[in-house]
């Protein structure tokens, strides 16, 4: 199975292979399913998630510092400076990562990248 599928797939029923993921992190999966050709800002909130539920499940068993590296530390970082939305879905998923992780240092820059998005298309 082709990797977009599978990850598409295991999002959307919210059970992926080898890994357990927590009440929240499922609603979180299935709420922001894996969506690689859409929204930009979409996509890496999914990724951010996807690789969260896997660094969660792997926590007990590795170096923290090596598996942040090869899980959601990437993703985490490009949502320091995150892609601009190009739809409403990215929005959306925005909205739904600040609520479902308020702590996140990344919420202000997402939630910026929403607002110029909404200026800019509330002036179109």
């Amino acid at each position: 199975m082709e990797r977009r599928s599978l990850l598409k797939t295991a999002l959307a029923s919210a059970t992926l292979p080898g890994c357990f993921l927590s009440p929240a992190a499922a609603a979180i999966c299935k709420a922001a399913p894996y969506v690689p050709q859409s929204d930009p800002l979409a996509t890496v909130i999914a990724e951010y998630f996807h690789q969260s539920a896997i660094f969660n499940a792997r926590a007990d068993e590795e170096d923290w510092g090596e598996l942040l590296a090869a899980t959601y530390g990437p993703a985490r970082d490009r949502m320091q400076s995150p892609p601009e939305p190009t739809s409403l879905a990215g929005v959306a998923a925005a909205i739904r990562f600040a609520r479902d992780d308020p702590d996140s240092g990344a919420v202000r820059p997402v939630m910026d990248a929403c607002l110029r998005y909404l200026d800019r298309e509330s002036q179109s």
